[in-house]
C-alpha cells in the first residue's frame, strides 16, 4: 500500500504497479544472455584447445612407438645375424657385368 501525506491529510492510494518497458526487458535479457554466451564461447574454445593438444600428443606417441618398434626389429635382426655361425652367414658375391676387362 502506498500512502501520501500532505500537511494533515493522509490518503492511501493503494498498491503501486510499475510498468516494465521494452527497453528494461531488453536490458535485463541482454545482461543475462551476454555473460552466458561468453561462458559458452570460452568453454567451446577450451574444449577445442584440449582436443588439439590431445591429438598432437597421441600422434607424437604413435610416432615414437613406431620408431621404437622399428629399432627393436633392427636390433633383433642384428642379434639374429650375429648368433648364426660364420659359415651359415650369407656371403656377398660380387659379379662384374663388364667382363671385357679380363
Amino acid at each position: 500500500m502506498f500512502e501520501v501525506t500532505i500537511g494533515n491529510i493522509k490518503e492511501t492510494l493503494g498498491y503501486l504497479k510499475y510498468e516494465v518497458t521494452v527497453k528494461q526487458v531488453a536490458l535485463i535479457v541482454g545482461a543475462s544472455i551476454g555473460p552466458a554466451a561468453l561462458v559458452i564461447v570460452i568453454v567451446i574454445v577450451a574444449v577445442c584447445i584440449a582436443t588439439r593438444k590431445m591429438r598432437a600428443n597421441n600422434k607424437a606417441q604413435r610416432m615414437l612407438a613406431k620408431k621404437m618398434k622399428k629399432e627393436l626389429k633392427d636390433v633383433e635382426l642384428e642379434d639374429k645375424i650375429r648368433a648364426q655361425p660364420e659359415e651359415d652367414q650369407p656371403r656377398m658375391k660380387i659379379e662384374h657385368g663388364n667382363d671385357c676387362l679380363k
